[in-house]
This record gives structure tokens, C-alpha cells and sequence, in this order.
């Protein structure tokens, strides 16, 4: 992929590592909501791409 002057190869077939953590809390038996927090490091060799991923969730039961 191709953005101007930058090129950036992406190869799904590595391992890598990220760890999360979240909570949640149930409004009433058939409502809940949830907040999480991802962190991903990517790389290969010397490039390394480290991003969060803020989460919200609602969960609905029935």
C-alpha cells in the first residue's frame, strides 16, 4: 500500500505481541457496558509500529 512518499508492506503470517485490559459493568440484567484498552507493538527487524485501541461496548441480553 502506498500513501505519497511512504510504502508500507503489511505480512500477516508473524506473531506479535499486544496486551489489554478492560471492565465492565452490568446498568440492569438485560444491559451492560464495557470500556477496554489494547496495546499492539508490530514489527520486523528494526521497524517497529506500536498503537492503542480504545474500546466501547454495550451488551444486550434476551
Amino acid at each position: 500500500m502506498s500513501q505519497g512518499t511512504t510504502t508500507l508492506n503489511v505480512d500477516d503470517s508473524d506473531n506479535d505481541f499486544y496486551v489489554g485490559v478492560g471492565a465492565g459493568y452490568d446498568l440492569n440484567e438485560r444491559f451492560g457496558l464495557g470500556l477496554s484498552y489494547d496495546r499492539y507493538k508490530l514489527g520486523d527487524g528494526g521497524t517497529d509500529l506500536k498503537y492503542g485501541v480504545l474500546s466501547v461496548t454495550g451488551e444486550l441480553r434476551f
